[in-house]
């Protein structure tokens, strides 16, 4: 009986002994994919959702062109004689934001007028790129990426995350202050 526990001791570490592990020597680091892979998993999101906002723009005929970083669009009212908003300005604007499907996601978000900082967060980054496309007086209709809108979080109960957002904004007031 001690013989054989012997022998099956010695055997395991035998077996234990024969796989080295791979050093790595002391001044050098390993090699941490974790940022490379979520990088390549948020690109295959993002491919998702724009093939999933291209079918819906196909699929209801809509006429927008696209910005270089996502953001669909189309200027409803022109007015290029008004002023342009500029990043750090404070603008008064006017906006609606819904599903794709045309439900509101909450009552508070249905021709809301507020002022706003452009650029300091007040505002999502694709709704601060979408005023900064209109001048005063415009109204325009955009879709704009989860990830230029609410993202991963989402906005509490009412905008579920990852959620593209369809919005109509009309910039109102340029070069207002903003109540602190």
């Amino acid at each position: 009986m001690i013989r054989n526990i012997v022998i099956f001791i010695l055997a395991c570490l035998c077996v234990a002994c024969a796989e080295k592990p791979a050093q790595v020597p002391m001044n050098k680091k390993p090699v941490d994919h974790t940022d490379a892979n979520i990088m390549e998993a948020n690109r295959g999101l993002v491919e998702i959702e724009d093939e999933y906002i291209r079918q819906y723009v196909d699929s209801m005929k809509l006429d927008l062109d696209t910005t270089n970083i996502g953001i669909r669009y189309k200027i409803l009212s022109s007015n290029p004689s008004g002023e342009k908003a500029k990043r750090q300005q404070g603008v008064k604007i006017t906006y609606s934001l819904r599903a794709f499907d045309a439900t509101e996601f909450c009552s508070n978000y249905t021709d809301r007028t507020e002022i706003v900082n452009i650029g300091t967060g007040d505002l999502p980054r694709g709704m601060d790129e979408a005023v900064l496309m209109l001048h005063q007086g415009e109204t325009g209709e955009f879709i704009i990426p989860s990830y230029l809108a609410y993202g991963v979080v989402g906005k509490g109960q009412c905008i579920a995350s990852r959620t593209p957002i369809y919005c109509r904004i009309t910039l109102m007031v340029v070069d207002i202050q903003k109540n602190k």
